[in-house]
């Protein structure tokens, strides 16, 4: 089992946390530490992506306490024939919920899902300065021993610490 030691619901993401998943990403993407871009989709796409879903397809997971989401996570199947096997990974937790194993909870969520589906590999990229992140995926034992899959996670680290 995994540690979380903040209270948070982990459930999939709906189309009514549409407007909550961008106000959490907006923050995200203001601390201009973690994703490179011009800031999250718009609560009305977000609620369009979410309502059609497929989830054979892609996996999005909210961790929320009330109202309030914590963090999200989100995998996606590469489309080509030949990369059926392979998904990747987005996972970020709001600034003050961070180093209390929410993105490890959020994270373990991806294994069964990906056994379901047929992924064998999940792909991300991490900031070289994103120690913590750096360290979750860095040791997917540590998430297998947990009850996780054989789903590989192929991590590619930034080695800048900006784009």
């Amino acid at each position: 089992m995994v540690q979380v030691r903040v209270r948070a619901a982990l459930r999939a993401a709906r189309p009514a946390d549409a407007e909550a998943l961008m106000e959490l990403q907006r923050a995200i993407f203001r601390e201009e530490r973690w994703f490179v871009g011009d800031g999250p989709l718009s609560a009305a796409t977000l609620s369009r992506q979410l309502r059609s879903l497929d989830v054979n397809e892609s996996l999005m997971v909210v961790a929320a306490r009330g109202a309030k989401l914590c963090a999200w996570l989100e995998v996606h199947r590469l489309q080509p024939l030949r990369l059926r096997h392979v998904a990747v990974l987005t996972v970020a937790v709001a600034s003050a919920f961070r180093r209390q194993g929410l993105g490890r909870a959020l994270l373990v969520r991806a294994y069964p899902w990906a056994r379901r589906v047929g992924v064998e590999k999940i792909g991300l990229n991490v900031r070289s300065g994103n120690s913590a992140a750096r360290a979750l995926y860095e040791d997917p034992k540590d998430l297998r021993s947990r009850g996780a899959s054989s789903a590989t996670f192929a991590a590619t680290m930034a080695t800048r610490t900006t784009f």
